[in-house]
């Protein structure tokens, strides 16, 4: 009866065990199971966040391709505009040298664009004169019309050591640019105005020619004779007397002129002209004929007749 109730003790306390042992297999199972299900889901959770770093990255990419493809296109539009506006610029200067090239055929002065031009015609010193010339271009054709001053004077009243006499006139001797030098007068006061019409005649360089009037007046102190006739009546007789005085008188010369020369003008790309020309004038001088007439040569001022006339021009473009 011992033996048999210790034997179901015993297969008790085996069964108690062996159930003990499942349960805390199953338990040790289940926390096997919950761990790796956290692993699993620790895992996802990694990749989960490596996919959104990646798209996140991605993303980045994309936008940071989207903003150059952004500032592509706008350069790319940017050289465009400007491209569209450097074709602009040069067609509206190609129209405005078309257009000014069919208002003047001379090349150069279409460079410049200017219509108006000052000079001056420094070969006048020769005669103590100063020439300065204005001209402006006239519209709808290749004309210019151009005003020319001349002013002269010089006095050489305060530096006379003498007078001579080559038997035909008396000279002033003076001391001019440390040279004695002498003039048959001791002070000239003049001025002149000349009005010509300009055309330039090839439509590829700067040939030209002009075409005008011109008016100067002399006003010359000198030291010489006079002489004059005097007609007076005596005892029913007439007679003619011829008075001759010597000293200072002053010579008035008023001489018109007709122009025409043709010239060559350079101008060049800085603004500056350049200007040579050749050509004739007939000139015709009134004055007083009981005084000195200063009409020996072609460059007297009181000299009429056909003149062979040269010069240059040195100047620039105004607007």
């Amino acid at each position: 009866m011992k033996r048999t109730l210790y034997i179901g003790l015993l297969t008790m306390c085996l069964f108690a065990v062996q159930a003990q042992a499942q349960t805390l297999a199953q338990t040790q199972e289940r926390a096997q199971r919950v761990e790796a299900h956290e692993r699993t889901e620790a895992q996802e959770q990694r990749v989960q966040a490596h996919e959104r770093t990646q798209a996140q990255a991605q993303a980045q990419v994309q936008t940071q391709e989207r903003i150059e493809a952004q500032v592509q296109t706008q350069e790319r539009t940017e050289a465009l505009v400007q491209q569209v506006e450097a074709q602009a610029f040069v067609q509206e200067h190609t129209q405005a040298q078309a257009q000014e090239q069919a208002e003047l055929p001379f090349p150069i002065y279409l460079r410049t664009q200017k219509r108006f031009t000052a000079a001056i015609r420094p070969f006048e010193l020769y005669n103590y004169g100063l020439g300065l010339d204005f001209e402006m271009r006239l519209k709808g054709g290749p004309g210019w019309l151009q005003f020319s001053n001349t002013f002269y004077y010089v006095s050489l009243e305060g530096d006379n050591p003498g007078y001579f006499y080559d038997g035909n006139r008396y000279y002033d001797y003076h001391l001019l640019f440390s040279n004695r030098i002498r003039e048959p007068f001791s002070k000239l006061k003049g001025v002149g105005l000349n009005v010509n019409y300009k055309r330039f005649l090839d439509p590829k360089r700067g040939f030209y020619a002009a075409a005008g009037l011109a008016y100067h007046y002399f006003d010359i102190k000198y030291y010489g004779g006079r002489g004059v006739w005097n007609d007076y009546m005596e005892d029913g007789l007439q007679f003619h007397e011829y008075t001759y005085t010597l000293g200072f008188n002053n010579q008035y010369i008023h001489r018109g002129s007709i122009n025409h020369y043709i010239g060559y003008q350079i101008p060049s790309r800085f603004m500056f002209l350049f200007d040579s020309y050749i050509g004739v004038s007939y000139r015709y001088a009134i004055s007083d004929e009981t005084k000195v007439p200063f009409n020996e040569t072609s460059l007297s001022y009181g000299f009429s007749g056909f003149v062979f006339m040269t010069g240059i021009r040195i100047g620039i473009g105004i607007k």
